[in-house]
């Protein structure tokens, strides 16, 4: 009777551990390999007040705790736009009115929607205003991946829960279209080396200390070989003309300045 006692004991306390434990597994799970359900490429966006839209889907750059993440959008001279998150900067391409901008010619940008492997049951999960809550949960994921020809790339992650309803099945039935507090994470990388071959010529031709200037990208070259930096004087101020501001051209594959052009 004891040794019934203890195995029943046991038996609860494991499905208890399981009820507490497989939320975190599954996220656990979902951070090495999800499950995609589509994928389309992007062309344009367009940014409202920290909520960015793209093939027809609302979403916004608040995290899963409602707080802000620190992900921005900035509007750079020379008619481009620039995301920004933790002290790096990801170059988007062409701006066009009201803050709608476009990829740059050459980048490879896809929408993707996808879905948590493992779902966990819910069973004390109660709805004290509708009395009806879901059995089951699990996660859906809207995943923005963002590469450019100088290699510099992008990644943001929203995540959005789901629940399994004995009546109307899994709600959300699909990704849903206004995705509000699931940003999970944003990865940029730069294209460091890009940048330091307009440094390296700088003060190799100029000798300009750093604080003379500043570089903005400017996009691929007309014939897609080389990203263009502009070399922004402090003399010159936020609109160069015909002073010491200069362009140059660095060579995607040999990641070299090729040639310098003056602004006109």
């Amino acid at each position: 009777m004891r040794s019934t006692l203890f195995a029943v004991l046991a038996l609860c306390c494991g499905l208890a551990l399981w009820f507490l434990a497989v939320r975190t597994l599954s996220l656990w799970i979902d951070r090495l390999h999800t499950r995609q359900l589509q994928s389309e490429r992007v062309t344009e966006f367009h940014w409202d007040q920290g909520s960015l839209e793209l093939s027809g889907v609302h979403l916004d750059t608040f995290t899963t705790e409602t707080l802000p993440s620190g992900l921005t959008i900035v509007a750079r001279p020379g008619a481009r736009v620039s995301l920004e998150y933790g002290g790096k900067t990801f170059p988007c391409g062409p701006a066009g009115a009201d803050f709608t901008f476009t990829p740059d010619p050459g980048d490879a940008v896809t929408f993707a929607s996808e879905r948590s492997h493992l779902s966990w049951h819910t069973p004390f999960e109660m709805n004290f205003m509708t009395g009806y809550a879901p059995s089951w949960r699990r996660h859906l994921y809207r995943r923005l991946t963002w590469t450019k020809r100088s290699q510099a790339s992008l990644e943001i992650l929203w995540r959005i829960g789901q629940g399994y309803f004995a009546a109307d099945g899994w709600r959300p039935a699909e990704p849903i279209a206004y995705v509000t507090a699931g940003l999970v994470s944003v990865t940029i990388h730069e294209a460091v080396d890009v940048q330091a071959a307009a440094v390296d010529y700088i003060q190799q031709n100029r000798h300009w200390a750093a604080a003379d200037y500043r570089l903005e990208n400017r996009g691929p070259s007309p014939d897609g070989d080389a990203e263009r930096i502009a070399v922004i004087h402090r003399g010159d101020g936020a609109s160069p003309g015909a002073g010491l501001s200069f362009q140059v051209l660095v060579e995607y594959r040999t990641r070299k300045v090729v040639s310098e052009t003056g602004f006109q």
